[in-house]
């Protein structure tokens, strides 16, 4: 396989544990694997840069020169991969970088693709706000906060253990911390504001609770949650119960302190991106004065998200709802008569909430509605789901 051919890439200096991290790759999604300079330079000259980037921290001869070498290429690129560091061996956290995560000893290994899929979505989407923001600008009421106490909410705090003070030490980037004792607290404070970030501060199996039942709730499903283990058995019990970060103790304050900052870094743009989306969505559901854009604004937006698709090899795939929507009249024999939307409209509302946030559904003026979906399998599948609302739906 050719380097442009990997989705993801994994840059470790020590050779033994090779073996190990190919095993936790499925055949077809195989990453490249990087071990010096000359392989890191090869990948970041590829036609496709990788979608994500595991750097595992071991200690071994050779990896700080790689590292430095690493982030100076990052800084080269237009658009961003997102790292994962893993700490193994006598590794430590490798100051040149900022990751997007950090695994810590006792990570069970066959989770290594989900997390690289999901730190690389993170992105994609954080991107595309940023893009949508830029091309059609700020939307009204995008940084409205709660009032009240939980107005700047940072991270909570769920438990009574004893890792308070030492998490207030930690704290360099003076976030507000906010502690919950019980669940039930810290269900409530969740559904009263979007925190960056939870931290764990209880006994291993109270926290496996804590965490299982975060997961359980799809608004909790990515947000970012720390715990603390005293041993790798407990840390990899915590990690498949489905904590972001285990922290194994004993560890440094200087240590801990980064790994609270990758987390609330993570929370921010989180955050940002949840709230960009769902005030472009509700301005298509609710206000669709907001609606229409010109023919010349929806070129720039396109070609600057074209570029960015190219560079990740991803192809976009844009859908006329107009065109769409006569086709599926001619199919099923229907004529659209006067109602309070036109059929179109009605695809766009349906496209909108079959496909992902990152996917843009709008009316662009003198041409109706349009998707703009990232690869040919989110266009079938948004194509699919449309016709089959089309399918089952009576129009007039």
């Amino acid at each position: 396989m050719q380097l442009c051919d990997f989705r993801y890439c994994v840059i470790c200096a020590d050779h033994g544990l090779l073996p190990k991290l190919y095993g936790a790759f499925r055949e077809e999604v195989l990453p490249a694997f990087v071990d010096d300079v000359e392989g890191l330079l090869a990948l970041f000259a590829s036609s496709r840069l990788p979608d994500a980037a595991l750097v595992v921290s071991t200690g071994s001869p050779g990896e700080s020169e790689l590292i430095e070498r690493l982030r100076k290429e990052l800084r080269g690129l237009s658009i961003e991969i997102p790292l994962i560091v893993m700490l193994a061996k006598s590794g430590m956290l490798p100051s040149l970088l900022r990751p997007a995560a950090v695994l810590g000893r006792g990570f069970p290994l066959p989770n290594l693709q989900t997390r690289l899929a999901d730190v690389a979505r993170l992105t994609r989407r954080i991107e595309e706000a940023r893009l949508r923001r830029k091309v059609f600008g700020p939307l009204r009421n995008m940084y409205e906060r709660p009032p009240g106490l939980l107005a700047d909410a940072g991270f909570l705090i769920v438990g009574n253990g004893r890792r308070f003070a030492s998490i207030q030490a930690a704290n360099r980037d003076r976030i507000k911390l906010v502690g919950a004792f019980t669940s039930d607290m810290a269900d409530y404070y969740l559904s009263e504001a979007p925190f960056l970030a939870v931290m764990i501060d209880s006994d291993v199996e109270t926290a496996q609770e804590q965490i299982l039942r975060l997961r359980a709730d799809p608004r909790h499903v990515t947000l970012p949650v720390i715990a603390a283990a005293s041993d790798t058995n407990d840390a990899t019990d915590l990690y498949l119960a489905g904590a972001t970060d285990v922290i194994v103790e004993p560890r440094g304050e200087a240590e801990l302190a980064a790994r609270l900052a990758f987390a609330a870094r993570t929370g921010v743009r989180r955050r940002l991106a949840n709230l960009w989306f769902s005030t472009f969505r509700d301005r298509f559901l609710i206000d669709e004065q907001w609606l229409p854009i010109d023919p010349l604004t929806f070129e720039t937006y396109l070609n600057c998200s074209e570029k960015m698709a190219r560079k990740r090899g991803i192809e976009l795939q844009v859908i006329w709802l107009e065109e769409l929507a006569q086709g599926l009249l001619r199919e099923t024999g229907q004529v659209a008569q006067s109602a309070d939307k036109p059929l179109a409209t009605r695809l766009a509302s349906a496209a909108t909430l079959v496909s992902r946030d990152e996917d843009l559904v709008v009316e662009v003026t003198g041409r109706g509605p349009v998707a703009v979906v990232h690869g040919a399998a989110a266009a079938e599948r948004v194509g699919e789901r449309v016709k089959a609302f089309a399918r089952t739906t009576r129009f007039g």
